[in-house]
Parts: structure tokens; C-alpha cells; sequence
């Protein structure tokens, strides 16, 4: 809503932010209701339509969303490490033409082995949700080192390796900045102390970024593995956390990726109705998406409203 809203937030950045906003809400509005149903019934009762529909909602969703949020953190590290190659890579029409791609891709690929035959959704009382159940267990092993190699652990590293090149470019750039300024008038330290708390911030939000993710994502992994493919018994409160923790991660993505950001968060509160009128601190928004830096802002101008 805040994108459709305010045209100068349409950016290439923001087309990620937007996506992974869309693929958490339709996992929550889809997915979870039948789980958490399920969870207070006892049994499920939606038949094979709905098993197909949560089924592939849920694998569907999860590998686009991990797959955005590791397009992310290298839309980050370019803008902030590279910039000169951030405008060349990073155009709006190019950045839409991957999200379509990326979706459309997921979709084949979840949707194959169904098509094939190699497997069907059934409703696993573990997880308390309807998985992708192969029918040898074989291919339920081969499938499962796939999603492993191929996308957990190669996002799993560009997120953790990008977003901490971009901390310490950011970091290093506020040295300089601060060693610039202390030659200066005394008048100017403020404008130091600014250049540490953007760092403290900008370091802090990148750690609950990284920490959120491995939190949620890799046990998650794990105990499906393990679950899935009979190497280790997993009870069914230790199958059921897989469910928890992917829908915790869907949770925390607005917070961190929406809220935190300070041009969603003025635009999500001109949302909320009945507000008082008061000073808000409104940031500088361009309707393109050129600056080198982007956690290292200009100084906040004060409107009313």
C-alpha cells in the first residue's frame, strides 16, 4: 500500500522489499490459516484440493522468498560497495523481469515432480501441513540435497558474506567521514557523533537481519532434513517447530525490512487513520534510485503535518 501510495518509493530497491512483502502476506492469508486450523481440530479437513493448495503455497513461497532476500543482500552490497555497477545492473525493467523470473522458476520447479509423477502433497501431521511426499524415498532424499545445495546454503552465504562487506564498507566510510570532520570547527561535532550512531544503527539492523534469518531458516532445514529423510527421529513437537519457525520468519520480514526502513515507516504511518497531528522527521526520497550510499543519509528535515 505504501508503494502503491507514494511513487517516489517505487524504486529498484523497494520492487524487492515489495515482493518479499507479497510473498509473506499470501503465505499468511493462504497457508497459515490451515495450519493453525488444523492445529485446533486436530485433523485436517479440507480434502486433497485444499492439501495441493497449501502444499504448494507453502513450498512455493518459501523458496521465493529466501531466493528475494538473498537478491537483496546483493542489491545491497552493489549499491553500497559498488555503486558504479549497482546503475548498471540494478534498473527497474531489469530488476521486474528477474522477480517474474524468479517466481515463474519456483513454480516449475515445485510444481514438477508433481507433474512427472515423482510425488504429491499429502498432509503430514508434523508439521501439521500438507509437504511434498515423494514416492520413493530416494528421490525424497535427492530432492532435499537439491534445495540444500542449490538454495539454502548458497543464500544462506551471500546473505551472511554480502551484508557484512556492506557493515564494513559503511563502517569505514564513517571513519573517514569522522577523521574529514575532526579537522574542522569544533561547531561541526554533531555531525561526528551523527556518523557513529548511523554506523551503531546501520550495524545493528544488519545484525538482526542476519540473526533473524539464521535463526529461522536453518534449524528450519535441518530438522526437515533430518524429519524427511529418516536419517534422525524427530518427534512431532520438533516437526512442528519447522512450521513455527518459517512463519516466524514471514512475521519479522515487515519489521525488518519494512518498518526499519525510514521511508516505508512515514509512509506506513500517513496509513493509520485518526492520528494526531504532529512533527514528523521526513527523509529526503528520490524518485530514483542513484545514491552510492544507502544507510548513509543526508540530515532529516522537519515538517509538520
Amino acid at each position: 500500500m505504501a508503494t502503491a501510495r507514494n511513487p517516489s518509493l517505487r524504486t529498484s530497491t523497494n520492487l524487492w522489499v515489495t515482493a518479499l512483502a507479497v510473498a509473506d502476506l499470501i503465505r499468511s492469508c493462504v497457508a497459515a490459516p490451515l495450519t493453525v486450523a488444523t492445529l485446533i481440530c486436530g485433523r485436517w479437513n479440507y480434502g486433497s484440493g485444499g492439501c495441493i493448495i497449501q502444499g504448494f503455497f507453502t513450498y512455493y513461497l518459501t523458496l521465493v522468498s529466501l531466493l528475494t532476500m538473498a537478491f537483496m543482500a546483493v542489491n545491497r552490497y552493489c549499491r553500497v560497495v559498488k555503486p558504479s555497477l549497482y546503475l548498471k545492473i540494478f534498473t527497474r525493467k531489469r530488476c521486474v523481469t528477474a522477480l517474474i523470473f524468479l517466481w515463474t522458476l519456483m513454480a516449475l520447479t515445485v510444481s514438477f515432480p508433481v507433474l512427472v509423477g515423482w510425488a504429491e502433497f499429502a498432509f503430514h501431521g508434523g508439521y501439521a501441513a500438507c509437504v511434498l511426499h515423494f514416492h520413493k524415498p530416494s528421490l525424497t532424499v535427492i530432492f532435499l540435497t537439491l534445495d540444500a545445495g542449490l538454495i539454502l546454503i548458497p543464500c544462506t552465504l551471500t546473505i551472511a558474506g554480502c551484508y557484512f562487506k556492506v557493515s564494513r564498507a559503511v563502517r569505514e566510510h564513517n571513519d573517514q567521514v569522522v577523521s574529514s570532520l575532526q579537522g574542522t570547527l569544533k561547531s561541526n561535532s554533531q555531525l561526528i557523533n551523527r556518523a557513529g550512531v548511523e554506523e551503531i544503527r546501520v550495524t545493528k539492523t544488519l545484525f538482526l537481519l542476519v540473526s533473524t534469518f539464521t535463526l529461522c531458516w536453518i534449524p528450519a532445514y535441518v530438522i526437515g532434513f533430518l524429519s524427511r529423510g529418516n536419517l534422525v527421529y524427530i518427534s512431532p513437537q520438533g516437526a512442528l517447530a519447522v512450521t513455527f519457525l518459517v512463519g516466524l520468519n514471514s512475521a519479522c520480514n515487515p519489521f525488518i525490512y519494512g518498518y526499519m526502513n525510514r521511508s516505508f515507516r512515514v509512509e506506513l504511518w500517513k496509513l493509520i487513520p485518526c492520528k494526531k497531528n504532529e512533527n514528523q522527521v521526513v527523509p529526503h526520497v528520490h524518485s530514483k534510485d542513484t545514491s552510492p550510499q544507502s544507510y548513509t543519509k543526508s540530515l532529516p528535515v522537519v515538517v509538520s503535518t
